[in-house]
């Protein structure tokens, strides 16, 4: 695996999605950033990036285009990234599909991008996790969020936890290239936050509310409607009701 750590950059997923000639399609290319100062999430999302206290990762690597794991990429590095959490003696859920929970408080989140080579898709796949953000910091982000400092009282170095990140990510990408994501289900399953609680899920196009009922073994969500059918989705902004 290729190394590449940038000390200030606008944000990591953006720095692969214009260096992707540059980098081998053969392996797997990690971008680390010391800062992020146009960090994103889904949907667009600023995403605060103080410098050298959290964690900004991107992973590059490409999958020919009629692979059928794509859309449970974010997903496994979800599961990664709560294997870390749970190391350190966190209790993480999942916000399906990809953002981590510690106390119903936002720790971290996924980002996937895809580029078009042809016969296959360049992934940039990138992760940011709130390591040793203080709370002062934390209580300037537009939802309810944490960190590990902030929930354990202590602070970490950042190389090992990404070193480590780097170990659990490759084992799990892994497993799910040659097994699928039925994999990797019982383990998602178990960590799924908001499990038979009312939910909002906007679609962009439609918002629904419902329950959380389940996810499929291929990651996608089951929604209980109140007129009782259960409508199944492969994305959204999902939130509890208020």
């Amino acid at each position: 695996m290729r190394k590449i750590y940038l000390p200030s950059i606008d944000s990591t997923n953006t720095w692969v999605k214009e260096h992707y000639q540059e980098l081998s399609s053969d392996e797997i290319t990690r971008v680390s950033a010391g800062e992020q100062t146009g960090g994103r999430g889904r949907f667009n999302r600023s995403w605060v990036s103080p410098k050298d206290q959290n964690i900004y990762v991107t992973y590059y690597f490409t999958l020919p285009k009629e692979s059928k794991i794509l859309s449970n990429l974010t997903q496994v590095l979800s599961l990664s990234i709560t294997s870390l959490l749970k190391e350190l003696d966190l209790d993480p859920q999942i916000k399906w599909p990809n953002d981590l929970l510690v106390n119903e408080k936002k720790i971290g989140g996924i980002l996937c991008e895809t580029i078009d080579m042809g016969t296959q898709y360049g992934i940039a796949i990138g992760a940011g996790i709130n390591v040793n953000m203080p709370l002062d910091v934390l209580d300037t982000i537009d939802q309810r969020a944490t960190s590990i400092y902030n929930e354990l009282g202590e602070r970490f170095t950042l190389d090992p936890l990404i070193d480590r990140l780097d170990q659990l990510f490759f084992e799990d990408l892994s497993l799910l290239k040659t097994k699928g994501f039925a994999a990797h289900f019982s383990r998602y399953n178990s960590l799924l936050a908001f499990k038979n609680e009312p939910v909002t899920l906007n679609l962009g196009a439609e918002t629904l509310q419902g329950t959380l009922h389940s996810i499929k073994e291929d990651g996608r969500l089951n929604l209980l409607l109140p007129s009782g059918e259960i409508k199944t989705v492969s994305s959204g902004d999902l939130n509890l009701q208020h």
